[in-house]
Order: structure tokens, then sequence, then C-alpha cells
């Protein structure tokens, strides 16, 4: 190197930042190449050779320095090593990637290469144990003769490469090529930053031999480097991505034969990482490869749930406070993933210390069902909308996961907030309440669990704790509804009575073929008790009273579902048993008082007619022994004073006793002279000239399901038909009245022109005399709907009755009441969809009627619905609605301008998409791309 003159140094001095970098890009590029490298040649030959291409790019002292560790020490791949260090440290200290530099592919390329390979001569100087061994990450590698180092030597190597890796790791630019390397770099900070030092002996320093020997000096500065390297390694792990750091440090703990302190520090970086926020996340991640497939990662997922529910550290109870803390915030987050894994870790921790999840888990969660309410002169809010809100979608998600089952925590577990879940439901069961679903499927759990299901029964509908109900439910609370149309809970105590308890309980079950059983089999055996206490002294007689007017009511309505009756069918013990003793105990308070009591006549009487349902659908295989028990015990009532339809019942019901249901006949049967069975047609006949409403409407509803199933009596009468539905228009009763408004709609296939005649002018006629009008505004909003229903499914001959539609809903507009108002305009608009916005000439009526309401109507939501129309009309009309409608869109253009400076932010929006329309429109009309087509015609031959 002497031949290379000195100004080489001076041009390395004084040579801008950009053009040294570019050098040592060049360098490194010549050091990492593949090129004149051959298996043949000796290694540490080669590498000799490829530095000579190399020293004209170093100053001269860093070329003297690479010489003598190669030549004097005879250490060709320390003297490479030093070199490829150079460069990278060259290249992070140049002021050539700072700002916003990137680099080409070529020189990311050289970056690579060049810290691979220092990555793979440092792995031989890990500690066996420490880290992926160079047979795995570098098989070529392993296959070269080892080199033959000290221990200080390995050291000095393995802390020259890590700070050099760390310092370019700094420099995002080069970061991206140092991340696939990042586990070896960690085993080996962990190592400089771990690993125990042998103690220092007292021989002396200058000890003969090639033993190395620890001094006090060298222990010190051992020392110190040990808490620096640490600092670094905390540091390097803030700053790679959490998921990366769990993944590589599985790996480092995952080795065979690693050393025991290397997996003490391991596990206790591992361990703080989980506890960090987020740090489940990243578990998750690194242990599915960065991407969550719970089909595909059930066996991991279930490992790294046990992992999580597990104690680790020496403290549980921080572990179990950073865990906890983490699955709350993943429950509220919105992600499906995120619920799959924090179900899956609810229900490990849950399974390994139930105490733990009750305290740190599921208590927060249920906190604003759990307080206490105490006594207050004022009137307070003591958790506000946001919390009642998150604790009802927290619990959903713990507890009614649309996934698979096992994901859901045991329901039993929401028996504590049974009460006030119970009154929160009560009050949102018939409101458009967002979370009303939520609440019935959380009720319907609690409801199913058989070991507590008669408490619950007890306690929901009486609303009152007695001493045989085991269970802790949960206190009364109070909700109402707050300013954002959610609940809130207050500290005023409110009365809520039995009735409107049993109509909401009846409502949960309905649908639930076993719960509807289960309570009808309750409410029976609560009676039983209640008629068993009734002459107990200190007994609230009236409020026993009220409980079983509640009682009876259910009774009533449950003896009536087909479900109940099936149930019966096929097993009647428990109502026999029940009748049986409701008789006896009548005959005996008949006998001590000699009066009749109401409610249990009414009982008696249900369960009686239920008796008679089955055996008059009695199956083959009937067992006739407890019928004849309850015929001898029918027989009691002879003697007592009961009604006549009540005596009446018992008779029939011994008589079909004694024939073994030889009597049984149907309960409708013509007696005319052709005796013929009374079809469904003239049953519905029948119940229209009853003179109880409720019959009535029955009639109407059964004829409208006839005319849906094409029925061929009704189609032989369809003009009788139509003839009644128009009669029960005049009806006062808003329940018969739409039911003959609904079943018009039905009969509008067969008769379009008449049916919608006959919609229309109703509206019309309502709406025209709204003021003196007693049918609701619901009402008459409904028949509008209803029309529009009758419209659309016409389908193509839609067009044809156009006109009267849109005069009447146009006539709707002028209604006293907002609600017809803008129930007309929304109505309007569907319209003008189903008819495909071919409106005609009517078009500009329409306009005009819609600007003006939109200038005019005091009502905000009347100006929403006709800014909608809007919308809905330019979206359909297109580049036709300027070309025909011109100036006549010009007043609606300026009223859709006026309403951006409206209070209503929302009006404002829907003004701003209207307006959006018309920008549209007029960019495609001045703008549109003209049609590259020619007309071709031919000719027809000339002679």
């Amino acid at each position: 190197m002497a031949a290379i003159p000195t100004f080489l140094y001076i041009y390395y001095t004084f040579t801008p930042p950009k053009n040294r970098a570019m050098d040592c890009f060049e360098g490194l590029s010549i050091l990492t190449s593949n090129e004149k490298r051959s298996s043949d040649v000796d290694f540490d030959a080669m590498l000799s050779h490829i530095l000579q291409g190399v020293y004209h790019l170093v100053p001269d002292e860093v070329e003297c320095d690479i010489k003598k560790t190669s030549n004097d020490e005879n250490k060709p791949r320390e003297a490479f090593l030093q070199a490829i260090l150079y460069f990278l440290n060259e290249i992070r200290n140049t002021k050539y990637l700072d700002g916003d530099t990137s680099l080409g592919v070529k020189q990311l390329n050289s970056l690579k290469r060049g810290i691979e390979i220092a990555i793979s001569m440092m792995i031989p100087c890990l500690l066996p144990g420490v880290g992926v061994g160079i047979q795995y990450m570098c098989p070529r590698a392993a296959q070269l003769p080892a080199e033959q180092l000290t221990d200080f030597q390995k050291y000095e190597r393995l802390s020259n490469v890590v700070k050099t890796i760390l310092n370019c790791f700094d420099e995002s630019t080069m970061r991206p090529t140092i991340l696939p390397q990042i586990g070896s770099l960690l085993a080996a900070l962990i190592q400089l930053s771990t690993v125990p030092l042998t103690k220092p002996c007292n021989e002396s320093e200058n000890s003969s031999g090639n033993t190395f020997r620890m001094t006090a000096v060298i222990y010190d500065q051992l020392k110190r480097e040990q808490e620096q390297f640490r600092v670094s390694l905390l540091s390097l792990i803030d700053k790679l991505p959490q998921s990366i750091v769990v993944k590589e440090l599985m790996i480092i703990l995952g080795v065979r034969r690693a050393p025991r302190w290397l997996r003490r520090e391991t596990q206790r970086l591992l361990i703080s990482r989980i506890m960090k926020p987020n740090g489940i996340v990243a578990l998750v991640l690194s242990m599915c490869d960065d991407g969550l497939d719970s089909g595909a990662h059930w066996a991991k997922l279930d490992v790294i749930a046990k992992l999580i529910a597990t104690p680790q550290g020496t403290d549980p109870d921080i572990y179990y406070n950073s865990i906890c803390s983490q699955l709350l915030n993943l429950l509220e987050s919105k992600g499906k993933d995120s619920l799959i894994v924090t179900s899956l870790c609810m229900n490990a921790l849950y399974e390994r210390n139930p105490t733990v999840f009750t305290k740190k888990i599921l208590n927060p969660i249920m906190e604003p069902l759990l307080i206490t309410v105490g006594k207050s002169e004022t009137m307070e809010v003591l958790r506000t909308e946001i919390e009642v809100t998150k604790c009802v979608e927290n619990l959903s998600k713990c507890f009614t996961s649309n996934g698979a089952e096992f994901k859901c925590l045991p329901s039993k577990l929401l028996c504590v907030i049974a009460v006030p879940l119970f009154r929160l439901y009560t009050k949102a069961y018939r409101t458009v309440y967002l979370h009303r679903k939520n609440l019935e499927q959380l009720m319907l759990l609690l409801l199913r669990e058989e070991s507590m299901q008669a408490d619950l029964f007890a306690i929901l509908l009486v609303q009152h704790r007695s001493n045989h109900v085991e269970h802790d439910f949960g206190n009364n609370l109070t909700f109402r509804f707050g300013p954002n149309s959610e609940f809130e809970v207050t500290n005023q105590v409110e009365y809520i009575s039995c009735d409107e308890f049993g109509d909401c309980l009846l409502h949960l079950v309905q649908n639930d073929k076993i719960l509807s059983y289960n309570l009808f089999c309750y409410l029976l055996e609560s009676l039983s008790r209640l008629n068993e206490n009734c002459h107990c002294k200190n007994k609230d007689i009236a409020h026993d009273m009220e409980v079983k007017l509640v009682y009876a009511k259910l009774l009533s309505i449950l003896a009536d579902t087909h479900a109940i009756q099936e149930a019966y069918i096929r097993n009647p013990q428990h109502i026999l048993l029940f009748v049986i003793s409701l008789v006896e105990d009548k005959s005996a308070n008949d006998k001590e008082n000699g009066n009749e009591i109401g409610i249990e006549f009414d009982v008696l009487y249900i369960s009686l007619m239920l008796v008679k349902f089955i055996l008059e659908n009695k199956r083959k295989s009937i067992d006739w022994k407890p019928f004849d028990k309850l015929a001898t015990a029918l027989g009691k009532l002879k003697s007592c004073r009961t009604s006549t339809e009540l005596s009446t019942l018992a008779k029939e019901v011994t008589n079909l006793i004694k024939t073994k249901g030889a009597l049984a006949r149907p309960r409708y049967q013509d007696l005319s002279e052709s005796n013929e069975k009374v079809t469904e047609f003239d049953k519905a006949i029948h119940d229209l000239a009853d003179p109880l409403l409720p019959v009535r409407a029955h009639g109407l509803m059964l004829l409208t399901k006839l005319v849906e199933r094409s029925d061929h009596d009704v189609i032989a009468q369809k003009d009788i038909v139509l003839c009644l539905f128009q009669e029960n228009l005049k009806h006062e009763d808003s329940f018969i009245y739409l039911s003959a408004i609904n079943g018009l709609a039905a009969l509008a296939s067969a008769y379009p022109e008449k049916v919608i005649e006959v919609l229309v002018h109703e509206f019309i006629d309502i709406t025209s005399a709204s003021k003196e009008s007693t049918i609701s505004p619901d009402t008459r909003a409904k028949i509008g709907e209803i029309l529009v229903k009758v419209t659309r499914s016409l389908g193509e001959l839609a067009p044809t009755y156009k006109n009267i539609l849109i005069n009447g809903f146009l006539c709707g507009t002028r209604d006293v009441d907002p609600l017809v108002r803008t129930s007309s305009l929304s109505c309007l608009g569907e319209l003008c969809k189903v008819l495909g916005y071919r409106l005609g000439n009517i078009i500009v009526e329409v306009i005009f009627c819609i600007g003006s309401i939109i200038k005019t109507d005091k009502i905000a939501e009347c100006r929403r619905a006709g800014v909608m129309v809007t919308t809905l009309l330019l979206q359909g009309l297109g580049k036709a609605a300027l070309i025909s409608l011109g100036n006549d869109l010009v007043p609606l253009y300026r009223a859709l301008l006026s309403l951006q400076h409206d209070e209503d932010s929302v009006l404002r929006l829907h003004a701003q998409l209207a307006l959006n329309e018309f920008d549209d429109i007029v960019r495609d009309f001045l703008f549109s791309k003209p049609k590259l087509e020619k007309s071709i015609f031919v000719l027809e031959p000339t002679v």
C-alpha cells in the first residue's frame, strides 16, 4: 500500500460526505459480492484477495490496521470483519442518510449482505446454547474450519459487532436490513449483559502462559460494559415491534441446553414484555406468524391462554393486574380476533383462578349493576349512559359470543346481577334500545341455568327476597332514559308492579318451548304453595292476591300456547296433580268459609280447559289411572258453590274420563243439513259477525291470511271480501281499522285499481280531516307505508297508477301532524324509486312541493325528508333532470343552498349530499366524453 500516494488521506478528509458514503457502499459491495469466489480456493486466502480490492477506498491508518490484523496475526477473517464493520460505521456516520434519502436496491442488498456476514462471524463467539447455532443460520459458514480464538478475543469480536449493529439500527434507513438478524443480536446482547463473570484471581496479572486470567481491572471493566450493554438491550427491545421481540425471546428460550442464567434472564424479559400494554397481542402475533386465523391456530391460542392464565414472576398480584387490564382493553376493542383471544384467556383464567378472575375482570365489567343505592332526598345519576352501555356490551361479548359456545363464560356467573339486569330489560323490551337484543340473550342464558331456575322465577316475578332463595341475585336498581336515549342508573326508588314483571318475563320466554313449559310448571307449584299458606297469620293478603292474579294471568296465556299443550299431551302428570290439589283445596275452603274465591276459580277453569284439550287430543298409549283420580276429585265440586261454566266444564271432563275419550269431538261442528265441516273462510265470516272486537279483529286477520294463501273460497268470493274490508275501514277502533287496511293490501293483486283507489282516498280523507280525526298519526303513516308496499308488489303495472299515488302523497305533505308529513315524503321517495323515476310531467309539481317544504316547513324532520327525496330524484334522473327540468330546478337548488347555514347538523349534511348530486349532474352534462360511434345504414339494392 506504500505505492498509494498520501493524497488519498487528504481526499477522504475533505471529500463531501455523500461521495464518501458512495465509496463505502462500493467497498461493501466488493466485500460481499459472490463473484470470483470458488470452493477450490482456500477460504482465508480468498478473503485476503478480496481485501486487496478495497484498500484504495479506506484511509491509510485504517488500511494499516486491517493489514496488520491480516498479516501479523494471520487472521484474514478478523481483518475481513474489521473492513465490513468500518464501512458500516462510515455509512452510519455520514450525512448521506440524513433526512428522507432512500437507498437503491443495490445499496440495500450490499448492506443486508454485510450485516449478514458480520452476524455470521459473530455467532461462533456466542456461548454454547445461546441463540440459534450457526448451522441453522448459515449452513455454508458452518462448513468452514473453525477459528482458534481465545475467550477474550471472542468477547472483543462479539462486543465490536454488537456495537456496530446497534449504531446502524439507530438509523431508520438501515433498520430494515437488520431486522432479519435481530434474533442473533438479542442473544448476543443478553450474553454480553447477563453472563456470569469469573471472579478475579489473586495471581499476578503478568502470569505466564496463554491462558486468560481474570484480573480485578478487567473484571471492573467488564462489569461496566455489562451495565452499558444492559441499557442497550432494554433500549433495543423498546424500539422493536413487540411481536418480534416476544417471538425471538421465545426462540432463545426454547434452545436446547441453554444455560440456566440465559433461561432465567430471557424468561424475565419475556414476562416483562407480556406485562407491557398490548403484551398479550404481541404474544399472539408472535406465535401465529403475525396473522391470526382462529381456525388454523386453535391449538396455539389454547396454549397462549393457558400460558397467560398461569402467574409469572415473583409477584402474582402485579402480573394479574397487568394481564387483567389488558384483557379488559381487548374486550372493548372492535376486532373480532381480539374478542376470540380475550374469550379464551378469560376462560383459562377463570378455570385457573376464579377468585382473581371475579375480582379483577368480572366485577369491573359488572360494576355499574353491582352498586348499592343509598337513601337520598335529591335525585342523582349514579352511573352514566356510557357506563351502563359499556357494561351491557362487554357482558354480551363475554357470555353470548356468536362463535363457538366453549369460548363463552359460564352463565351462572351472571346470577349476581340477575335482578338489575331484569329490571333494565323490563324498561327496554318495549323500546328501540340498541342493546335490547343483548339484554334478552343474557337473561335467557340466566333462565336456562337449571340449578337456579326456580329461584330466578321467584325473584323476578315477585321482586321479593324470600328465605328459601339461596342465591344472591343483586340489588334493585332504577333505570331511566338519559339525554342520549340510553339508560342511566339513578338513586330514585321506582315501583314496578308484579303485572309488569310478569308481562316482561312472559315476553322473554314465549319463544322458548322449554322455558315456557318450565315457567308454567313453576306457576302451578307456586299457586299450590300460595293456596296452602293462605290461612297463615301475619301474611300480606293484598300482596298475595296481586301475585295470584299475575300467576293466573300468565297461566291463562301460557295454557293457550301450542308448546304447553303439546308438552302436557306427552306428559300430563304434572297438570293432573295440580288440578286435584286445587279441587281439594277449594272443597276444603268452601266448607270452611262458605264462599267462592275468584282467583281459584279462574285457575281451576284454565287448568280444566287444558285437561280437556289433552283428552281431546289423547294418544293411544295414554295412562288413564291419573285421570280416574281426577274424576273422583271433580265429584267433590258438586257439593261446592261454583259457577255454571265451571260446573259444566267439570262435567264434560268427567264424562270424557269415564268414556275413555269416546265423547271427544271437534270444537267447531257444522250442524246444517249437509253436515259438512266448516271451512276457514266460514270461520272468518262467523268471527266478523261477533259483537266482541277482538274476535272481529281475529276474523279480519284470518281473512287476510286466506287472501295471501290464495284460498279458493276467497278467490270465488273476492267481491264480498273486498266489501268486508271496505266496511271495516269505517270502524273507530285502530285494531280493526289496521286489520282492514292490511287485508286490502293483501287483496291488491286481485283488485289493484279498486284497492289503490280505496287506500288513496282513505289516506287523503284522513289527512284532510286530520284536525278532527281520532286516528293516531302512527296509523295514518302506516297507510302510506302500505300503499308503497302495494305499489312495490305490482311490479311493472305500478306506472299505471302513478298519478293517483303521487297526488295522494302530495296531499299527505299538507297534513298538520309532522309525523304524517315526514312519512308522506319518505313514501314519495320510495314510490319514485319503485316507479323507476318515470314520473312524466308530474315531476315539476313534485319538485315544487319539495322545494316549498324545504324552505317553509318549521319541523327539521320534514325538511330532512324533503332533502332525502331530492337526493333520490337527482340520483335516479341523472343528466335527464337537467335537460328536462331546466329552470324548474333553480328554486330547489337555492333552497338547498339556504340550508347550509341551518342549525340542524344532520339537515346540513343531507343538503350537502343533494348539492353534490347537482354538481355531479352538471359536470356530467358539461364534460361528458363524446361517443365515438358511427351509424351504418344498409341501402336497398337498386334495380
